[in-house]
């Protein structure tokens, strides 16, 4: 039996874009990680990752609408 293989409709243009925004993110999580606040920072900092891609999954819509070509706006 194969399982078929799902892949999304979405142009290799997204890819850099999510990646950095993954990168810059992890980034300033270890550093708000490190700030010896009691890890007051690190929480703001982690609701602050959560809300991002909260927000960025529910306009995934526009990358879904338009798979093969970026828009700026």
């Amino acid at each position: 039996m194969k399982l078929a293989k799902r892949e999304l409709p979405i142009s290799p243009q997204y890819d850099s874009p999510i990646f950095e925004a993954l990168a810059i993110q992890i980034v300033l999580g270890v550093v708000s990680w490190l700030i010896m606040d009691f890890g007051q920072t690190a929480q703001i900092c982690g609701i602050a990752l959560v809300a991002f891609w909260v927000v960025r999954r529910c306009s995934f819509g526009g990358i879904l609408s338009r798979p093969r070509s970026q828009t700026c706006g």
